[in-house]
């Protein structure tokens, strides 16, 4: 894949997966994360927050997209699997590390990055496969 396709997907797939995440974080799943991260003091920081989604989103194209070659369903279980190794690091090293993090937050966490990281790579493989 060259730099510009590269930049083309990132670009037509950062939207969509701010637009997802953004309807469960502020949504879907708004008092479930309250409820579970209320021992934590938690603050928005912007630039960090923005760096997380650039990552992801280019992880995503970098690795399950590319490795997709085109094909739907390899994207799909990729993305999934890029997901839950991208979204456990982050819970799992908080269920280690943090007296109060959730069990069940955890899991749920989990499953959620596996599904949006899954779907981030279908929508970016069916952009691969538009500008091939």
């Amino acid at each position: 894949m060259s730099l510009l396709t590269f930049l083309k997907i990132f670009l037509l797939t950062f939207p969509v997966f701010l637009a997802v995440d953004a309807i469960w974080l502020g949504l879907v799943a708004k008092k479930f994360i309250r409820r579970h991260m209320e021992p934590f003091n938690l603050a928005l920081r912007l630039v960090p927050a923005l760096l997380v989604y650039v990552l992801l989103v280019a992880g995503n194209i970098l690795l399950p997209v590319q490795l997709a070659g085109g094909d739907i369903i390899l994207a799909l279980l990729y993305g999934a699997a890029f997901g839950l190794a991208a979204y456990g690091t982050y819970d799992l090293t908080n269920y280690a590390t943090l007296k109060d993090y959730s069990p069940v937050m955890t899991v749920v966490d989990l499953v959620w990055g596996s599904s949006v990281m899954a779907f981030v790579a279908v929508v970016g493989t069916l952009f691969f496969n538009w500008l091939a």
